[in-house]
């Protein structure tokens, strides 16, 4: 073997362990409101099952948020904000934590509070990766529900996640022209994504149109929390929306059904979130049956 093949092989090699060592996650967050502790504990009673340690993360509530109007700088009423927000106008959205200025022009319908709290809530958790200098993180909402192989699948997930994810959804939901949600496999559907070179099993990357949603289970890396963070000082769509069409990111989706979520109405739908353009066509990631 000549000195440059040796070298090429050298170079694939440190690349690859790269690779992994850049997925060894070093933390798992629960985004979890005060108000709902019963939920935490279904998800520390799944995570303790399955050996997986995890940190809560308190996520804000959209009634507590403060939205300004940037032209008036009037303080809007947050549980009529979705009915009473001007399109044609700017605001600002805060906690004690994170800020940015929604846009609402640019979406065809108007978020609520919830959606806004929600933003604010991931957006902090992405802060809190790029302070801590965490190298890979995983981030769970928690409605939840785990497959009983769970850790296995991720860890395979993870091995074959490519050098340059910036964040690997780990479920979606999928749009389609469907009348009824039905259980499906997140990388099943592969006109949504594009399969990776020699026929990856456990990662398809988002194609240029995606047709996806959902930011209820996700890995995030140090590298994707700093992007998110730049790219995220004015939005106009849901959080998972927002990151899913960032066309600077580089988003990859996990192929194998290893999560659910569950019955329960979101904390989002009770303050004011609506599905008048999604009704009865949404995979939303499957129901567990």
């Amino acid at each position: 073997m000549n000195t440059i093949a040796r070298k090429i092989i050298l170079i694939l090699c440190i690349n690859l362990c790269l690779a992994v060592r850049a997925l060894n996650c070093d933390v798992v967050y629960v985004v979890n409101l005060d108000s709902c502790s019963e939920r935490l504990k279904k998800m520390e009673k799944q995570l303790n099952r399955l050996g997986i340690k995890f940190r809560r993360f308190r996520a804000v509530n959209g009634y507590d948020i403060k939205i300004v109007n940037a032209k008036t700088g009037r303080v809007e009423d947050n549980r009529s904000f979705h009915k009473t927000c001007d399109r044609n106008s700017e605001y600002w959205v805060s906690c004690e934590r994170i800020s940015f200025k929604y846009i609402p022009k640019h979406c065809p319908r108007m978020l609520c509070c919830g959606e806004l709290g929600c933003a604010l809530s991931h957006l902090s958790i992405m802060q809190d990766i790029v302070r801590n200098n965490y190298r890979c993180a995983v981030v769970f909402e928690d409605d939840i529900l785990f497959e009983g192989n769970f850790k296995n699948v991720l860890e395979k997930t993870l091995d074959h996640a490519p050098h340059d994810v910036d964040v690997l959804f780990l479920d979606v939901g999928l749009c389609c022209a469907n009348s009824d949600p039905y259980r499906a496999d997140p990388g099943t559907l592969l006109e949504c994504f594009e399969l990776l070179p020699r026929d990856n099993r456990y990662v398809v990357k988002l194609n240029g149109k995606p047709s996806v949603f959902g930011a209820h289970a996700y890995v995030l890396t140090l590298n994707g929390a700093r992007k998110i963070l730049q790219n995220s000082r004015s939005l106009a769509w849901p959080i998972d929306n927002h990151i899913i069409m960032d066309k600077r990111l580089s988003k990859y989706v996990a192929r194998k059904k290893m999560l659910y979520i569950n019955d329960e109405v979101s904390e989002i739908h009770k303050m004011g979130r609506g599905f008048t353009s999604l009704k009865n066509s949404v995979i939303a990631g499957g129901k567990q049956k």
